[in-house]
């Protein structure tokens, strides 16, 4: 299962019922733009070292999902599907979106946005 970059920060932040669901996945996987993002939000923290670590530990634990080419084909299919039906979602996650798409992979998720991705299995934290 994939985490959106809410979910991974719910489970940064020890949230009991994100833990759980972690725990009884057989693999955490995190797609490139997640691990960009919360990169991003540790180091332009007031603890950055701190979260940097934990960040780090979670980044260690975790598969990360790449992107390539078939991915970025995905990802215009998305981005094109939501322009057109005037439902637009932040960039990262037309990516993120698309990562799983190409993996046949769930995303682990509150962002009710992600369900306007045809075809993307979708999980409640």
């Amino acid at each position: 299962m994939a985490l959106d970059t809410s979910v991974a920060i719910a489970a940064l932040n020890g949230d009991p019922a994100v833990v759980e669901k972690l725990r009884n996945a057989s693999r955490i996987c995190l797609p490139l733009p997640v691990v960009g993002e919360l990169l991003f939000g540790a180091r332009k923290s007031q603890r950055a070292g701190e979260n940097l670590k934990r960040v780090g530990a979670l980044i260690g634990v975790s598969e990360i999902i790449e992107m390539g080419l078939e991915t970025a084909s995905i990802y215009s299919e998305i981005k094109l599907v939501l322009k057109s039906s005037g439902r637009p979602i932040p960039e990262n996650d037309v990516w993120i979106g698309a990562c799983c798409l190409e993996r046949g992979m769930s995303l682990l998720t509150n962002d009710a946005h992600f369900s306007w991705i045809d075809g993307l299995k979708i999980e409640s934290a």
